[in-house]
Parts: C-alpha cells; sequence; structure tokens
C-alpha cells in the first residue's frame, strides 16, 4: 500500500475513534433522545423540555429503590438545609391545616426574628407579603417566608379575637435550627434537659442526624451545669441523616469495637468504622434509648451499635428497617443545581446484621431494630397522635416560653406584654409510656448502683 493511503486510513482510523469516544456509550441513549424528540413534537399539549428530562431521571432512579431520587434545584437545597441546620427565614414553626388553609404559629424560634418582635404561639398568619395564606399551599408559604438574608417579609397576624390584624415587618436572619432538644421549654425559652420526673436523668430527643449534631451533643454533656447520672436518648420520629454523625455521636459512650460498617456489591466490606479510646461518657453510666416505627438510618446505627455493645437498652417498638447508604452525586452546578441521590451501599451493625427491610419482608423476619427483651412498648395511634401534639406543640411553646423582656416599646407591630393568645388545646397530661419504662429500668440501674457502692465487699 502506497505511503499516502496509508497515512489516510491511520488518519481515518483516528478520526473514526474520537467520533467514538464522543458518542453516548449506552445503546439506550439514542433510544431515550429520540423518545423526547417525539414528545416534544406529536404530544398533544406543547411540555418543557427541561421537565421532561427531569421526570425522565425521577422515574430511572425510583425504578431503583425508594431511597434513590432524582433531586431537582429546590429539593436540593431543602436537603442541605436540613443536613447543615440552617436556612434563611424569620424562624417560625408553623402548623398548617391543608383544608382551611389556616396556618397558626406554633412557636417563633429562639432569638429568631420573629421572637424579637414579639410573635406569639397561636398567631395566625393572615398575609405574607401581602398575599393571602388562603391562595398560597404550605409549600408556597414557606418559600415566601424563608429565602435571601437580610431582605423583608411583611406578615400580617390575627392575635386571639382581636378586631383588627397586626403588621409585622422582618428582617430574614441565619436561622439555626438546633437537633438535640430538651423534655420542655425554660420560662426564657431554653430547653430543660433533666427530666421533670427524675432530675438525674439527663434526656435528649434528637431530631435529626445534622453536621452539627455531635457538636450540640458534646457541649451538652461537657457542661458542668447539669449534673445527671442515667441517659435517655430519644430517637422517635427520627429518619436519620449523616452517617458520619452517627459514628460520632456512638463514639460519645464507647471505647471500643467496631461501630457499623458498610458493603457494596456483592457484600463487598468498603469500610469499617471503629471507636476510638477517647470515650466522652463513662460506660457506667446507664442509658436508654427510645425508638418507633419512624426511626431509621442514622437511628438505627446508632440503636444498633449500643445496643450490639450492650452500652444501651432499646425501649418502644420497631424501627423502620433502612439499612442502606444514600451518597449526593451532584449533576448540574450553579443557580439550577441538580443531583442524584443514589444508594451505594448498605450498612451492617457489629452483630454483622444488615436492618434493611426490603419489600418482601414480613413481620416474622429479622429487620429492624427490635426493643430489648420486656422493653417493647407499643403505642396506639391515638398515642401516638397525643405523643406528636405533646412534643410539638405543648413542650416546643409551653405557657411561660412568651416573656421578652422590659425594654422592648409597645408598638403596633405587637406588644410584648399581651397575654398569650388561645392556642390549640395543650395535651400536659399526655403519659409517655415509653419514656416511663425507660425511667424505671434507669432509676433502677441507679439503685443498683448505690447498693454496690455500700457493700462492704
Amino acid at each position: 500500500m502506497p505511503q499516502r493511503n496509508l497515512l489516510t486510513v491511520v488518519c481515518l482510523a483516528i478520526v473514526c475513534l474520537a467520533c467514538y469516544s464522543k458518542a453516548p456509550t449506552n445503546r439506550f441513549a439514542r433510544d431515550f433522545e429520540q423518545a423526547l424528540r417525539i414528545v416534544d413534537r406529536y404530544y398533544v399539549q406543547p411540555q418543557d423540555k427541561q421537565e421532561l428530562f427531569e421526570a425522565s431521571l425521577q422515574g430511572m432512579m425510583k425504578s431503583l429503590d425508594e431511597h434513590s431520587s432524582f433531586l431537582p434545584g429546590e429539593q436540593l437545597q431543602e436537603m442541605n438545609e436540613k443536613l447543615n441546620q440552617g436556612y434563611g427565614g424569620v424562624g417560625i414553626r408553623i402548623d398548617f391545616d391543608e383544608e382551611t388553609h389556616r396556618l397558626q404559629v406554633i412557636s417563633p424560634i429562639l432569638d429568631s426574628p420573629a421572637f424579637k418582635a414579639g410573635i406569639l404561639a397561636g398567631d395566625v398568619i393572615v398575609k405574607i407579603d401581602g398575599i393571602s395564606s388562603k391562595a398560597l399551599t404550605l409549600d408556597e408559604c414557606i418559600s415566601h417566608m424563608k429565602g435571601p438574608i437580610a431582605k423583608q417579609v411583611r406578615l400580617e397576624i390575627q392575635r386571639g379575637d382581636e378586631e383588627s390584624t397586626r403588621l409585622f415587618v422582618l428582617e430574614r436572619a441565619q436561622i439555626n435550627v438546633p437537633s438535640v432538644l430538651g423534655q420542655i421549654r425554660n420560662a426564657d425559652g431554653s430547653w430543660n434537659y433533666l427530666l421533670e420526673e427524675d432530675p438525674r436523668v439527663l434526656y435528649m430527643h434528637l431530631t435529626d442526624f445534622g453536621r452539627e449534631t455531635p457538636s450540640e451533643f458534646r457541649r451538652l454533656l461537657e457542661r458542668g451545669t447539669l449534673d445527671f447520672e442515667a441517659i435517655v436518648i430519644d430517637l422517635r420520629d427520627n429518619g436519620g441523616g449523616l452517617l458520619e454523625t452517627a459514628i460520632e455521636v456512638c463514639n460519645m459512650f464507647l471505647s471500643e469495637g467496631i461501630i457499623v460498617s458498610t458493603r457494596g456489591r456483592g457484600d463487598e466490606l468498603l469500610e469499617q468504622f471503629s471507636a476510638t479510646p477517647e470515650m466522652l461518657i463513662d460506660g457506667s453510666v446507664p442509658m436508654a434509648i427510645l425508638i418507633n416505627e419512624n426511626s431509621a438510618s442514622a437511628s438505627e446505627i446508632t440503636a444498633g451499635c449500643l445496643q450490639d455493645h450492650k452500652r444501651a437498652v432499646i425501649v418502644g417498638e420497631r424501627s423502620y428497617g433502612k439499612g442502606s447508604v444514600q451518597n449526593i452525586i451532584p449533576l448540574q452546578s450553579g443557580p439550577g443545581a441538580s443531583a442524584l441521590k443514589l444508594t451505594t451501599a448498605s450498612f451492617w451493625r457489629p452483630s454483622e446484621k444488615n436492618i434493611h427491610r426490603f419489600p418482601e419482608a414480613s413481620d416474622e423476619e429479622d429487620w429492624g431494630i427490635l426493643p430489648d427483651e420486656d422493653f417493647e412498648v407499643i403505642f396506639s395511634d391515638q398515642e401516638w397522635s397525643l405523643y406528636r401534639d405533646y412534643r410539638y406543640r405543648y413542650s416546643f411553646s409551653p405557657a411561660t416560653f412568651h416573656s421578652r423582656g422590659t425594654n422592648q416599646q409597645e408598638t403596633g407591630e405587637g406588644d410584648p406584654t399581651d397575654p398569650q393568645p388561645e392556642t390549640l388545646p395543650n395535651p400536659k397530661d399526655f403519659k409517655d409510656r415509653q419514656l416511663q419504662r425507660a425511667l424505671e429500668y434507669l432509676q433502677q440501674r441507679l439503685e443498683e448502683q448505690k447498693v454496690t457502692l455500700l457493700d462492704p465487699l
């Protein structure tokens, strides 16, 4: 073959290889692109191409498992805010009636713009920036109140039986959301972390496993003002969060041993996390952990680890059964950022059990975290309703949580000396049988320790 022809063949081969490298490697990619073109051209109504693309990604991710998903911009931002425990807003916990669109304040967040302005639990928000709350969905109400820091939000509020409404002009601020809560509020709005029933017991209600949770835990456990002899960690309704946070929390109560391990395809061991010797709480301090069917993921890692090491007794009901790990993989960056939340591994307890509940699993199979023997306490649906009212209404905003100090002047935007408006009933008489069972165990342990100390042997 002439040299010129050979050179031509080589050049063509290079061009072909370059074109092949740029072509879709999945043989279905062309079919997918063609399907989008067909829908775009022939569907009875015009469709937004971006929305079609996002819907196709969402469908693909949902076909994998219930925990994998496509996260468009707003959902990705919400997830990051939850994990980072902060957002730009006015600092109000709200209750929204889907039927009447009644938007009522459960409580202002301590030291937030709403708290400082004098907004009270029980206030009804009738307008946001001039828009009636009755014309908005819950998500729209939230999106109007959240947003860029230092920007103003105008809230028109109906207080009690007053004939006229009050106007509050609030400037958004960085709202930091704590994840480690106490039992009830003190008079100044801070949390009381010692049980009313027995002040020897430290009570910590974890709402999420966020980035700041370990530091919140550490500050609470290390502060010298709290004198406690036993601990309750309440993980009920805690859907989880960050794997590394669960590991840090467990490490505060263990000096050695495996905390959790992760495995990939074919159960191949990926990582194994073990406790370090620098234990924060001495092993002699008795502990109880409360769980229910909504305790999942990082909650199950924590409960399973401390149960396997016999460091804590588990009280309540069987947990959710989520034994998988999701990674957040960015797709687009910038203002329209999006990502895939993809299941990439499974996590395993120190006892070599994966607690995942598969779709076909029966109640008789071994999944989730089970309470210890004699510590299962089942709530009725009515008890759960009362419990959640207790937690999210009474304990967040007791009647003493509305003092604002003497320096704030009376204005048309809310008199801080006004009596608390009428709110939804406070279920103060709710009997938390699960917490009571944990307390009985801890009190028994404390009595046993006292007897041991008195024993001359």
